[in-house]
This record gives structure tokens, sequence and C-alpha cells, in this order.
């Protein structure tokens, strides 16, 4: 089945993922200058007015869209172009065109999984300090071989999303139910889950569950969240010693 086109302000993209590459393009084309803005031009206004509103969030960010939207800036934090919106006598408030272009319900999973993940985070750090044990270097509990603590980081031998999908497994919870309070910021957005009793639920779910291992950032950054076991995984692994241990 051939691919939707999707119409924009007045320019019609093949499809969505070739509308989203182009949004991209754009939004990295422009210089700005840190904490500066560049106001769009009408026929891209236009057409980023129509991405806003595909955001999952609409109806909540923005009340009376698109009346109150008086313009769309690129503006620049922390060395990162990013899309805004500014409504009527507002300061530009920033918001992302991945989300818009996500679907609700994945947009939803990711917010749950990175509050989540958020909720934890502290359990990862008290291992990998008792592991490191304030030494100058350590064992990649993976390969083997020895790097500088700096370069170390901590993971999980499951991956943080089969450990969710089997807590909601045992509790029965359906993730389009669980509820999050949004902090919209495009650059430290930490989102919370609303309910005590799920947030409590899952912090000691995972500290039961979860199994960490300390390993060099690089391998890390090969396996990605990949299952620590598996003809895949241990290539991989094979691939990372060899290149090290050779080099």
């Amino acid at each position: 089945m051939a691919s939707k086109t999707l119409k924009l302000g007045d320019i019609v993209f093949k499809n969505k993922t070739t509308a989203e590459k182009e949004i991209k393009n754009l939004l990295h084309s422009v210089k700005v200058k840190e904490d500066e803005y560049v106001e769009l031009d009408k026929n891209m206004f236009c057409v980023l007015r129509d991405v806003l509103a595909m955001h999952p969030r609409i109806e909540e960010k923005i009340p009376n869209f698109p009346s109150e939207l008086e313009k769309i800036v690129i503006g620049n934090t922390f060395g990162c172009n990013h899309f805004c919106y500014v409504l009527n006598g507002s300061p530009p408030e920033p918001f992302s065109y991945k989300k818009c272009f996500a679907a609700k319900s994945s947009y939803h999973k990711t917010c749950v999984i990175g509050a989540l993940r958020a909720l934890v985070i502290e359990q990862g750090k008290e291992y990998k300090k008792k592991y490191i044990n304030g030494k100058d270097t350590a064992q990649c509990e993976l390969s083997g071989l020895i790097f500088p603590s700096s370069d170390m980081v901590v993971d999980h031998y499951i991956p943080f999303v089969d450990i969710f999908k089997n807590f909601c497994k045992k509790y029965n919870i359906n993730i389009q139910d669980i509820e999050i309070e949004y902090k919209d910021n495009c650059f430290n957005t930490i989102n919370t889950i609303a309910d005590e009793r799920i947030r409590q639920l899952f912090y000691d779910y995972h500290k039961e569950n979860a199994k960490f291992c300390v390993i060099n950032k690089e391998l890390n950054s090969l396996l990605s969240d990949m299952k620590k076991e598996g003809p895949v995984f241990e290539y991989a692994v094979k691939s990372f010693i060899k290149k090290h241990v050779f080099a």
C-alpha cells in the first residue's frame, strides 16, 4: 500500500516520513545566535502551524489553538536549535516537532517509560558506586577488560522496557491508563507518574527484579538496550574485545 501524502500549509509532502525529514532540515539550516530567535516566514509558519496541530497534547498546551498563535520562531539554547510557538503577549515556548509527528499512543508510552526511568535512576547509580568503590579503574562486567572508572556506566542485563512490560503484566496495568504529570521543557524534561501507588509499586518491583552491570560506555553505546544474551550480543562483545585487545 502506497504511503499517504501529507499536506502541511500549502506544501504536499510525499509521506509523513518525508515531511518530518524536511522539518528537521529546516530547523538545522537556520543560523541562530544563542538566546535569540528567528521568525519563520508566512509559508513556513503555516507548515509548522499544521505540525504543531498534530501535537498529542495540543488542546492542553494551547486551549484556543490556533487563534491565540501569534508566530512560530526558531531559537537556540545550549547550542541547539529548537522550534518555539509564541502566543499573544507571551514569551516563546519550545515544542518538539518529533512529538508532533509521533502517534499519541507511542508518545504516551515514551513519556511513561521516561518517567519510570527517572524514578529508579538512583538504584543504578548506587550499584555503580558500590561496584567501583572509589577506585580509579574498574573491570567491565561484560568484556572483562579494565578501563578508567570515568569510562564506565551502569546498564540493565534485562532491558528496561522488558522490566516495564513484565511489571504491567504482573499488576494487570494498561500503559494507556497510567496518568502522567507533564513538565514541559525541551531541554530538561522529567515527567512524573501521577499515581503514587504505581510509582511505589514500580520502584519496589524494579529494585527486586532489575539486575545491573557496570560496563564501558563505548560498549554500552554499541549494545543500546539489547538483552545481554544471544548470538547478536555475543558477537558485539567479542568484536569490542578484539578491537581493544589487538588495537
